[in-house]
């Protein structure tokens, strides 16, 4: 029997530089207790959580030619098949900043990166053609580089379709509503980039309790009836939405109280427990667990590593679990 696989397209990864301290304290010197370095982007962190389960995953993306070995040696470290396209300049390197007092508060500082040309975007469609028949998911997550098409992750998708491939898009702006266009079979926006791709004037800030688990189901039913099969939209520490096209219910789920190190990874764990439950079969309840106890145990850990598929497990009996039916919201 054929092993599943996995395709990931991580287009912009990155190095991942996270400092821990207990308040960052603007224009003064602040000291950092903690520095972790890691290899990063939203597409290799839903690799790294696959890594650890039965899935042969196989990673494709650009590099910056004058970093590439930091990159090719940590993928190497765990065992990921990959292939890269090294391109001039260096992958960029990202910064994240925890602290600790007054609450948990993360501040990111993303870099641009690397450029490509239109040949190196030919390149790498070329390379995902050659690889897409062995596999059961295509995988196409986060920001694109500069030089790359808008509507790029859109021609993925068609040419997986082509392939009788299923595909998991993760993205945000463009990227995502291009994208949409063709149909992915998951997708999982968090609520404010639903609220962007759905053209909601709706301010955040108002969205708490009931009125937040509705809106959130709202917009998932909404993304659903576009065609997308599965929408698991995120609303951060307050949960998941999670639902099946043409299923009479949608299923909100509740992660428990946790001591949270970082929430950096978390939403790519979602993504990479997406794709190991339905590779195994669970059903709109089992895997609407399992991906939140998996997004809930990627904040359990340091620096932008994320959670293994047995940590996650471990976590799935602690999740709170609502059906909501669809003929309840309006739309």
């Amino acid at each position: 029997m054929r092993k599943r696989s996995v395709l990931v397209v991580s287009p912009n990864p990155a190095i991942d530089m996270t400092y821990q301290l207990r308040e960052l304290n603007l224009g003064l010197l602040n000291r950092a207790h903690d520095v972790y370095v890691n290899v990063g982007g939203k597409g290799i962190n839903v690799a790294k959580f696959l890594a650890s389960s039965d899935v042969d995953v196989h990673v494709l993306g650009w590099i910056g030619e004058k970093n590439a070995s930091t990159i090719d040696d940590f993928i190497k470290s765990i065992g990921l098949r990959h292939a890269f396209i090294k391109v001039p300049g260096y992958t960029r390197m990202n910064i994240k900043i925890v602290e600790s007092r007054p609450e948990q508060r993360i501040t990111e500082i993303n870099a641009p990166g690397f450029s490509v040309s239109g040949k190196q975007v030919d390149a790498f469609i070329g390379l995902i053609r050659e690889r897409l028949r062995a596999s059961d998911f295509l995988v196409l997550s986060g920001s694109l580089p500069v030089g790359a098409p808008p509507d790029f992750y859109r021609l993925l998708i068609e040419e997986a379709k082509a392939h009788g491939v299923k595909t998991v898009l993760d993205a945000d702006g463009e990227a995502l509503k291009l994208g949409i266009h063709a149909l992915p079979n998951v997708i999982k926006p968090n609520l404010q980039e639903a609220l962007r791709l759905l053209d909601k004037n709706v301010s955040l800030a108002s969205l708490e309790g009931e009125t937040l688990t509705r809106k959130a189901c709202q917009l998932t039913l909404e993304l659903l009836q576009k065609g997308v099969d599965i929408v698991a939209l995120s609303m951060g520490k307050d949960g998941l939405c999670l639902g099946f096209k043409d299923q009479p219910n949608l299923l909100r789920l509740t992660p428990p109280s946790v001591q949270t190190v970082s929430t950096v990874g978390s939403g790519d764990t979602v993504v990479g427990a997406l794709i190991y439950g339905l590779l195994h079969g669970l059903d709109l309840y089992g895997l609407g667990r399992f991906i939140t106890a998996a997004g809930t145990a990627t904040t359990l850990v340091q620096g932008s590593e994320v959670a293994t598929v047995e940590q996650a497990e471990q976590l799935v009996d602690t999740i709170f679990t609502e059906w909501i039916p669809v003929e309840m919201l309006s739309i």
